[in-house]
Order: C-alpha cells, then structure tokens, then sequence
C-alpha cells in the first residue's frame, strides 16, 4: 500500500505505523537527506588500485555494489586486470583458484577509474572506459583541493601536510 493511498484513511494509517501523518512527515523530513546519504555510501566503494587482493572481490559479492571507483589503474596486478575485464565485459565475476572461488553478477554496477599512465593498461581493458584526460592543478587550485580534503585543520596547515607528502 502507498503512503499517498494510506495517507487518505489516518486511522489505518495510525495502525500500521504507529504515528498521525504529521508526525510521520515531520519525521520522514528530518531521516530524508540523513538516508540518501547512507545509499550513497553503501552502495558505491573506493578501492587503491596499488593494494588490490581478492578482497576486493568479496566486498563485491556481498555488497552487490552499483559504483565501484578503483583509484590507480594502471597499478593493478595483471591477474586482477584480467578479472576485471572479464567482469566489465560480462557483469559477471568467476574466479576458481585454491583459496577463493566465487561466481556472483551485478546487474547495474558501474566502475569508475583513474590511472597516471594509460599505456600500462591493455587496449581491451582502455576500450571499457571513457577516457577524459585532465590538466594538473594549479597551485591555487591545488590550495583549494587540500583545504576541502582537510577540513578539520587550517590552511596553512593543510599546505604544510601536502608539502610534506608531495614537495609541491
């Protein structure tokens, strides 16, 4: 039954939710953008390409995902580059070795990549994606992009803790 049709006959309404419709609404309003939030971050994962094992592939299978971002392409071990061509040409992931065997699809999942070199990627893997090619940051973008990263510390701060990892 729809809330629009339940709405209409509040002693009903009232008997399956506990609530008047007012308090409901009030309610529902405030969880809103909180439960958005929540889907958004259960149904989409980051993963480093750099530090790939076949956990990846279990969060895959029980989270039954629907947006994958996987940072570092061009650093994923062959074997696991195979795995996900194959996946991204058939929506499905089989793989039979000793340790781990797994056969599971996903139907509207969508990857998401970067990668620094894309020459290290095969031509069948490149053809999967669109490729959009960006230009480095300018310093004062570069300002504006950490001061977001780290919200929680000061700017100055925040430029001192991307000079120490990077030497911009």
């Amino acid at each position: 039954m729809s809330y629009v049709r339940l709405s209409r006959r509040p002693l009903l309404f009232g008997s399956f939710t506990g609530l008047e419709i007012t308090e409901f609404d009030i309610i529902s309003k405030e969880i809103e953008s909180e439960y958005y939030e929540h889907e958004r971050k259960r149904l989409s994962v980051y993963f480093d390409g750099t530090n790939t094992t076949n956990r990846i592939l279990k969060v895959l299978e029980e989270e039954k995902l629907e947006i994958v971002l996987l940072d570092e392409l061009d650093k994923l071990p062959r074997n696991f580059a195979e795995k996900l061509l194959n996946f991204l040409e058939s929506g499905r992931v089989k793989v039979d070795q000793k340790k781990c065997q797994m056969d599971f699809e996903l139907k509207a999942c969508k990857v998401f990549a970067t990668a620094n070199e894309i020459n290290r990627l095969s031509k069948p893997l490149q053809s999967r994606f669109r490729k959009l090619f960006l230009p480095r940051y300018t310093e004062g973008q570069f300002s504006k992009v950490s001061e977001k990263v780290l919200p929680k510390t000061s700017p100055s701060i925040a430029m001192l803790k991307v000079y120490k990892t990077t030497g911009v």
